[in-house]
């Protein structure tokens, strides 16, 4: 029983960490199809400028899918409009 509620308070604080940093979500945890999602377009925007990035439709809120791995982590972000002047997206 310990064990699940040290898990649980360390959740806890590794998430509101994340918040802080931008990072809302992570999707398929451990596996390798594992993605960290920003909420701030700017804060990813920065991250990724000067790095390689997929760029993906995605649905009618959100056309745009980016996404960029940096230290083995696959990082994505859900935008309305390109983040740079001439990106494109690679279907």
């Amino acid at each position: 029983m310990q064990d699940l509620i040290n898990a649980a308070l360390n959740l806890r604080v590794a998430t509101v960490e994340a918040n802080e940093q931008g990072i809302v979500q992570v999707y398929n945890p451990g596996t390798s199809r594992e993605e960290f999602q920003f909420v701030s377009k700017e804060i990813f925007a920065e991250m990724i400028k000067n790095k390689k990035y997929k760029i993906k439709r995605f649905d009618e809120d959100y056309p745009y899918k980016y996404s960029c791995v940096i230290n083995g982590l696959k990082f994505m972000c859900l935008t309305e409009k390109l983040l740079f002047e001439g990106d494109k997206v690679n279907d």
